[in-house]
């Protein structure tokens, strides 16, 4: 009875509680809306145990399929897991090496792999180049590493690092993901953005379908992106954006001592608690500190903006939400944790268009043509839409391909301690 009660917890809530771990946390706490004996008594009652059981756990595909590769990784730790690659030179289609077919084997084991070649056992082929290039894709192997070119189907030191995380390790991210789905994907709404840390992905579901993806820029590890769900209530073209504290102590304080020029070189007005516009060469910079400061410095609207030309605003405590930027480039590298905390978003003007889809009819050249005049101007969504900002370190599509994420925050190793906890207790 004590057993069945517990599994039936864990399936259907988790076995942790999210809020221990992260302050943030705010996602409603799932409840069984049948007493656990009550379901004990019905499934003894029927005989069905396992399959009540089954009920309770997340009907979303994500849970089922993440639960079907543990099972998969599992197998493979039973059977020894997989033999390490010995480092060495760079591999690449056409050379041949001796550690070619030990890589064939570890790729064949998970999946990467599928068909053999008739040629030399020894010589990187073309087909084993797409099989790396499968496994890079799905553990994130930079394609930015200039001395290896990982990334790219060729083997270098990075993609023999990812290659050797020994298979408990991979089962580690997998039960401690598990558990993030168990807390997250229950009851959710038909029609939400999702953001997607660990795989800096942002996502507009609509009625249950993506009508928006992009990637995302998020916070560095020394200014984490919380978790935490809100709702997006509106959206302002040609924001300015005022230098939060950290920033204005570390950064702009700084500088604008050093050079009063600074202010207007990047177009930053000093403005007093009334709104009013303050001459900077009035003010004794020596006497404040960012704490002290009686004045607000805020950037102008523009291209040089440093939240872009729109940002979405949805009401927290944590001062973050999605916003445009000067800051392109980013987007092009794997590893995209550059912010100061809030989520810089590829694709915005797109977005907005969706977001404000309703009986007024929104375009993107109506959304330009609001940019172009250069005023700030706030606009209220039709609906409010949730936000949820989620951080998986592992995951599995609808083919069943396993994605491993860099944990990027560290938020792994407490998780599965406090898993490790909860499994041995009375």
């Amino acid at each position: 009875t004590d057993s069945f009660f517990l599994l039936a917890q864990d399936l259907f809530s988790g076995r942790v509680d999210p809020a221990s771990l992260n302050p943030a946390w705010n996602f409603t706490p799932n409840r069984v809306s049948q007493s656990l004996v009550e379901l004990l008594e019905t499934a003894l009652g029927d005989g069905q145990i396992q399959n009540h059981l089954d009920r309770l756990a997340p009907a979303h595909p994500l849970y089922r399929w993440m639960r079907t590769a543990l099972v998969q990784y599992r197998e493979l730790a039973a059977t020894g897991g997989w033999m390490p690659i010995p480092e060495g030179s760079h591999l690449e289609v056409g050379l041949r090496d001796e550690r070619v077919p030990l890589l064939r084997e570890r790729l064949r084991q998970t999946g990467d792999l599928s068909i053999d070649t008739d040629g030399d056992p020894l010589v990187f082929d073309r087909e084993l180049s797409r099989a790396v290039l499968r496994f890079q894709e799905r553990t994130r192997v930079n394609r930015e590493s200039a001395l290896t070119d990982d990334g790219d189907g060729s083997v270098g030191e990075e993609t023999i690092a990812s290659l050797n995380v020994p298979v408990d390790d991979r089962i580690q991210q997998l039960r401690a993901n598990l558990e993030r789905c168990r807390w997250l994907l229950r009851d959710l709404p038909a029609t939400y953005v999702l953001v997607d840390m660990a795989g800096y992905r942002g996502y507009f579901y609509k009625d249950d379908e993506i009508i928006w993806r992009a990637r995302v820029q998020i916070g560095t590890p020394y200014n984490e992106t919380p978790s935490f769900r809100s709702t997006i209530k509106y959206i302002v073209f040609n924001p300015t954006w005022t230098v939060p504290p950290g920033i204005m102590r570390d950064v702009t304080l700084p500088r604008i001592r050093k050079d009063l020029t600074y202010l207007e070189k990047n177009h930053l007005q000093v403005v007093d608690r009334d709104g009013r516009h303050v001459d900077p060469a009035t003010v004794d910079w020596s006497l404040y500190t960012a704490d002290t400061l009686p004045y607000r410095i805020v950037q102008t609207p523009g291209p040089h903006n440093a939240v872009g030309r729109v940002k979405f605003i949805f009401p927290n405590p944590y001062y973050i939400y999605m916003h445009d930027t000067p800051h392109k480039t980013e987007f092009g590298l794997d590893d995209r944790a550059y912010s100061a905390g809030c989520i810089r978003i590829d694709k915005p003007y797109k977005l907005a268009k969706r977001l404000l889809d309703g009986p007024e009819k929104w375009t993107i050249g109506r959304i330009w043509d609001i940019i172009d005049a250069g005023k700030t101007m706030s606009v209220f969504l039709p609906e409010p839409v949730p936000v949820l900002i989620t951080y998986l370190t592992a995951h599995v599509d609808d083919k069943g391909m396993v994605q491993f994420r860099k944990d990027i925050y560290k938020r792994d190793a407490a998780l599965l301690q406090s898993l490790d906890a909860a499994a041995t207790t009375p």
